[in-house]
């Protein structure tokens, strides 16, 4: 085998200006500052020529033979494929000691990196690149991420997808590890595809990771099985890829072990199930936080030790392996519920784990105090340290709030400020773009930043729609909403409702709930006011969480205040 100096040598006959350490101005374009190497590469074990300007990389004997040729070939179009290809390429050739010394420097330190989650780039095939280098690919322009100064240089994944394709991008910042909170970004202007690792075959099970190196561990194991990647959240598009595969291969779901990557295990279940009765999970011991984690801390047999356990988590088959799964859900819940504020004390007799996840209606007819009692729960949650999202379909934000000023005593609007648990109080108006179709986007979003909260609309009747429907046929639609809304986002969902005036005069019953639409078999408490003046009752009509029941109150409109009713009143 011919030896780099031997290599150089052979080269400079040509009659082509090379320096000492093979360096040379590209013969397959217009370049004016060399950016091209004769070099040996000790990962492919020969010599090279590669150019880190237009990407072409060939073997030294295919590079001669293009030299001597009458014709020279054209340059590569610039498809991701290529790019793909000419990122590894260069990453390759920078450590095998070719390059500019701080794009060397610069590409050890990914090596490093690489090598921390045990991984080499012969595991990989992954590019690098500076960002002045990223700059340069016309179609990597518009990341906004590569106009931070703060960033310097990338690891560079190509995801391809179920043909084979690299169809975008998703970059690293891996220098920035730990000190930014964001330091992956999937490529601006594409369709976030599942990223596939491997061929695509019907007959092998499938692990879907939320990360890239979550993929790359699971595929060092010794097992024959295909990987897919979210490379995040999962979008629409990923969730439907995902039932197409789920229809024709088994599922095994290998998500993070933490809050995040159980509520997208809840939401790939919910969606995978309609397809595939049997989905399986990976259960991470408990103090590993992901696939690459438990590779780096218990090797390739950890991982297949945690495969070879994995259970069936769909809601189908015996109780004998399910009761497990069933307590932990009930573990959740109970987790997530909230608790009865000392004012609310009577409702402890109907809901002894507190205000569980899931729908609560709400029915009375006008001015029976509805809102009130709402506004009052939200108040004396705020003064426990807990938030809610109180949703106003008929009444400004102010009106609210002044039943609150007139309960606490206080002079004015600015009188709220001094009281310090006013800050988990969240409120907003309906307006033109509030409609029930968008409500999960926005509570999931506020809650992603202010923390758990419960969720209230007032009123059902009066919020939006896009569907083109009858009003009954709206107000099941909004109500089915709303109950997804409770359950995937496990919160406390209320909505008031009416009572028809048919039923005025009629001791309250779960009847409230179906004249005002046929709601009746979607909420979990079914809660109804009635009475008159200031002698009313709270009606517990339907409760999946504990008992049914009514208990007396005393409405106070002047003061905007519900209570207990005493003896003797």
């Amino acid at each position: 085998m011919i030896n780099l100096g031997l290599a150089i040598e052979k080269v400079q006959r040509l009659g082509i200006n090379i320096d000492k350490n093979g360096r040379l101005l590209c013969p397959f374009h217009n370049d004016n500052n060399p950016s091209a190497y004769i070099y040996y590469n000790r990962y492919h074990k020969q010599i090279e020529f590669h150019c880190f300007g237009c990407g072409r990389s060939y073997s030294f004997d295919h590079f001669i033979d293009l030299i001597n040729s009458k014709d020279k070939p054209d340059i590569l179009s610039y498809d991701f494929n290529f790019i793909a290809d000419r990122l590894n390429k260069n990453f390759l050739a920078l450590l095998s000691g070719v390059g500019l010394e701080e794009e060397r420097r610069l590409a050890k330190q990914a090596e490093e990196y690489l090598k921390s989650r045990n991984f080499t780039i012969d595991d990989i095939n992954i590019g690098f690149a500076t960002k002045e280098c990223l700059l340069e690919i016309k179609e990597f322009r518009d990341n906004k991420f590569l106009h931070d100064e703060d960033r310097k240089t990338f690891l560079v994944f190509p995801i391809k997808n179920r043909e084979g394709n690299v169809v975008s991008f998703q970059f690293e910042d891996f220098l920035n590890r730990g000190i930014k909170e964001v330091t992956k970004f999937n490529m601006s202007g594409r369709p976030r595809s599942l990223a596939y690792f491997g061929e695509y075959s019907p007959g092998k099970p499938y692990f879907i990771t939320e990360a890239i190196y979550d993929a790359l561990s699971l595929l060092k194991t010794t097992f024959t099985f295909g990987v897919v990647s979210l490379l995040g959240n999962p979008s629409q598009e990923q969730i439907k890829e995902l039932k197409e595969l789920a229809k024709t291969n088994e599922i095994i779901l290998a998500l993070d072990n933490d809050e995040a990557g159980r509520r997208i295990e809840e939401t790939l279940l919910k969606e995978l199930v309609l397809v595939n009765p049997y989905i399986k999970a990976i259960r991470l011991p408990e103090k590993i936080k992901d696939i690459n984690e438990l590779l780096q801390k218990e090797g390739i047999l950890g991982i297949e030790d945690a495969i070879l356990f994995c259970k069936k988590i769909t809601p189908f088959g015996c109780l004998g392996e399910r009761i497990p799964q069933i307590i932990e859900k009930f573990r959740i819940a109970k987790k997530n519920a909230f608790p009865i504020p000392p004012v609310f004390s009577y409702l402890s007799e109907f809901f002894r784990e507190g205000l569980l996840p899931g729908l609560y209606g709400v029915a009375g007819i006008p001015g029976v105090g509805k809102t009130t009692w709402l506004n009052l729960l939200c108040d004396e949650l705020a003064k426990m340290g807990f938030k809610s999202i109180y949703f106003l379909t008929e009444e400004p934000e102010y009106r609210l709030l002044l039943r609150t000023i007139k309960r606490e005593d206080l002079r004015s609007f600015e009188s709220l400020l001094d009281k310090d648990w006013i800050k988990n109080r969240i409120t907003f108006e309906l307006t033109q773009e509030y409609t029930a179709e968008h409500l999960k986007e926005i509570v999931s979003g506020i809650i992603n930043l202010e923390g758990k909260a419960i969720f209230i609309v007032d009123s059902l009747h009066a919020l939006r729609s896009q569907n083109n429907l009858d009003a009954r046929e709206r107000t099941i639609i909004k109500t089915e909403i709303l109950a997804h809304i409770a359950r995937d986002l496990l919160i406390p969902v209320f909505f008031t409702s009416f009572i028809p005036k048919s039923l005025y005069r009629e001791k309250p019953n779960i009847g409230v709930f179906k004249e005002a639409g046929e709601i009746e078999y979607l909420i979990d408490v079914g809660i109804v006011f009635c009475g008159e003046k200031e002698e009313i009752s709270i009606h517990i009509v339907k409760n999946r969480f504990g008992k049914t029941g009514e208990y007396p109150l005393i409405f106070d409109a002047e003061n905007c205040n519900i209570r207990e009713k005493k003896e003797g009143e």
